[in-house]
């Protein structure tokens, strides 16, 4: 999903897009046109374990690169064994 207004209204309807829109635009930050950045996945608890964020970061690491970026990186919040496994894999 893009970031503009028409796209958050797409997904989240005229009323949602507009309150959506200005307070993303206080969190948006300009990356390197080679990075591809993502702000972290969300797993339920019932999904973990299953190789469920194993094959997101590798359709992430393909849609990167067919984007051209050479680097990736994805910001984390949890701290958990599990999720802190995935990632420094």
């Amino acid at each position: 999903m893009g970031r503009d207004l028409p796209d958050l209204q797409r997904a989240y309807g005229w009323v949602g897009g507009l309150w959506r829109r200005p307070l993303l635009s206080k969190i948006e930050r300009d990356v390197a046109p080679d990075l591809s950045l993502r702000d972290g996945i969300c797993m339920s608890e019932e999904a973990r374990g299953l190789g469920l964020g194993s094959a997101l970061r590798e359709a992430i690491k393909v849609e990167a690169a067919q984007r051209g970026k050479r680097v990736l990186r994805l910001d984390v919040i949890d701290a958990g064994p599990r999720a802190r496994a995935l990632h420094e894999r």
